[in-house]
């Protein structure tokens, strides 16, 4: 078991962190006869689901869903809302890596013309490309 304090050590988080993820419903942790909280290796497992989850780009409210769909006995409609959230997540990633490369393909392509001193010759690509990623970018409201 571990207090708060202990848990936000484990998982590299502010204590006011744990104290969110518990308002807002994605962590319950038992309370001590003396009110303290305290918290499982379970509740540390979960944490690190929600660091992911948050990295990947899942919303808090989406993160809370997915946990609530896990601890849901499998059905046909709990399995299709799964995996129709997890779904809609994979193809914004898909996205993301697409606009990713463009701009990574930009920065090698720009190398050497900072390398050069005045090399007007790569100058209309660069243009291009950073017109096409403006574009991708666009189309996506970023």
């Amino acid at each position: 078991m571990y207090t708060i304090k202990k848990l936000a050590q484990k998982v590299a988080l502010p204590v006011s962190t744990i104290r969110y993820y518990e308002r807002v419903g994605l962590l319950v942790p038992q309370r001590g006869e003396n009110h303290y909280r305290y918290f499982t290796e379970a509740d540390v497992l979960k944490i690190k689901y929600i660091k992911v989850m948050k990295y990947i780009g899942f919303t808090i409210e989406e993160i809370k869903r997915l946990l609530q769909l896990d601890e849901t006995p499998l059905e046909a409609a709990c399995i299709a809302e799964m995996d129709g959230l997890l779904g809609h997540k994979e193809k914004a990633i898909h996205e993301k890596i697409k606009q990713l490369t463009l701009v990574l393909d930009l920065m090698t392509s720009m190398k050497p013309q900072l390398m050069a001193t005045n090399d007007e010759q790569q100058r209309p690509k660069i243009n291009q490309k950073i017109a096409t990623i403006y574009t991708e970018i666009s189309q996506k409201g970023e």
